[in-house]
């Protein structure tokens, strides 16, 4: 029976693995973490594998995932821009709507209309809840005590889910630059190609014996889209942090030490963002 080219991308599998915890969803919706029982015993490093169904749809499914990151790259760009002119938009609040500790906030609304409404919401209520934190000096862990100053357990929960997601992802990305990776391709069950890539450009490839061009190009292919997911990685990280100095700037005043507690918002809004454009094409 012949394999359909829909197929060939259903059964194919882009995952990356060997982080420290269970690691990170990929944003850009690219590679996904393999189960438990998918990494071989004894496996160390960083691991991006992929395993392709058919050497006819090999170079066809890769060139797609790469289109796809393309496209998630497009979403992280869009996010970043309704960030800034989420930011734009905002005004310093009046004397009656400032909080009760007297920390200078910044009022907005949100139309229901606009755009990624309730993503701009749940920033502008996480706002809120921030420029009620007590005025005195928060350091290290104690800031995050402050999301206590969130009435509803709901946006407590949110929020503390958002902190521990960001600092998981930091990790990942430290020890994505920090670390040497391989990256590995099969096709039909049978192993291609590896490379082990150290992040500062040096790379080297084993191929198995007997393997056509064809095979070569798919592999090569394969250490461009995971190189490429790097950079897109670190481009997520900076967009996050620079929005997150755009809401120290303009959305609230925090005590010395509670700036930090701005970054688990911004990277909410973006990733969720760019969650909306990435599931509205399927």
């Amino acid at each position: 029976m012949a394999v359909t080219a829909g197929s060939s991308v259903r059964d194919a599998r882009f995952t990356f693995s060997g982080f420290a915890g269970s690691g990170e969803p990929d944003p850009f919706g690219v590679w996904e973490t393999p189960a438990q029982r998918d990494i071989s015993p004894g496996e160390e490093g960083l691991v991006w594998r992929v395993a392709l169904p058919d050497a006819a749809s090999a170079l066809d499914v890769v060139h797609a995932r790469a289109d796809a990151l393309r496209r998630g790259e497009d979403d992280l760009a869009r996010a970043e821009d309704e960030l800034n002119a989420l930011l734009a938009g905002v005004a310093p609040a009046r004397d009656a709507e400032r909080g009760l500790t007297g920390a200078v906030s910044y009022a907005f609304s949100v139309p229901a209309a606009e755009e990624f409404h309730p993503q701009k919401e749940m920033l502008r209520k996480t706002l809120a809840g921030l420029a009620a934190v007590e005025t005195s000096p928060l350091t290290g862990a104690v800031a995050f005590s402050a999301v206590d100053a969130f009435a509803d357990e709901k946006e407590r929960k949110g929020f503390q889910e958002a902190r521990q997601r960001w600092l998981a992802f930091v990790e990942q990305v430290q020890q994505m630059v920090a670390h040497y990776a391989r990256v590995e391709t099969t096709i039909a069950g049978a192993p291609v190609g590896l490379t082990r890539v150290r992040w500062a450009g040096d790379f080297e490839t084993f191929w198995v014996p007997g393997m056509p061009a064809l095979s070569r190009e798919v592999h090569h292919e394969t250490v461009n889209l995971a190189l490429a997911s790097r950079i897109a990685l670190l481009r997520v990280v900076s967009v996050i942090t620079t929005g997150a100095a755009g809401l120290i700037l303009k959305a609230v005043a925090l005590p010395p030490g509670g700036q930090v507690l701005l970054i688990p918002a911004a990277r909410r809004f973006i990733l969720d963002v760019m969650t909306v454009l990435r599931e509205g094409r399927r």
